[in-house]
């Protein structure tokens, strides 16, 4: 991904987004002097604390047809009512970035986000279990249906 890292002030607004990572290291450098271990030692303490989490992108070929029909989906058209074997609780379309397109559902075990590449004949599909893998091989099942469905496979 080009995107790198986002950092967001305490009221949301975005302050930099560092696609080199001088940012992530840096807090990396603080992590360790104010606590006195590393960011991966830090992230196994925080996954004691809240649960592993399985995430995983995937890439599935697309031609330019299809992709267009993913980038101008309509919130009515994300219509799965389940999602990994749990009901879809939230859905969105397109989050802040229009020019993308794509969607997102959310379960209260994970969720998956789909859109067009544009640069690559490709749709990503980006998906979280806060299961296990198998849950979210599943998660990319379904979405991956979905995505067929909508670019009319």
């Amino acid at each position: 991904e080009s995107a790198g890292a986002s950092f967001l002030r305490t009221d949301g607004r975005v302050w930099t987004t560092d696609k080199d990572g001088i940012v992530p290291c840096l807090l990396a450098a603080e992590l360790h002097a104010r606590r006195g271990h590393s960011p991966s030692t830090h992230y196994q303490m925080l996954e004691e604390r809240f649960g592993r989490h399985h995430y995983e992108r995937v890439d599935i070929p697309a031609t330019d047809v299809q992709k267009a029909a993913l980038k101008g989906v309509q919130l009515s058209d994300v219509d799965l009512a389940q999602l990994g074997g749990d009901p879809v609780s939230g859905r969105t379309i397109s989050i802040g970035n229009d020019a993308i397109g794509g969607f997102k559902l959310r379960t209260a075990n994970g969720w998956v986000v789909a859109r067009p590449s544009g640069t690559e004949d490709i749709i990503k599909i980006y998906g979280e279990s806060f299961i296990d893998n198998a849950h979210l091989a599943q998660l990319h099942a379904d979405a991956q249906g979905l995505v067929e469905r909508l670019a009319g496979d």
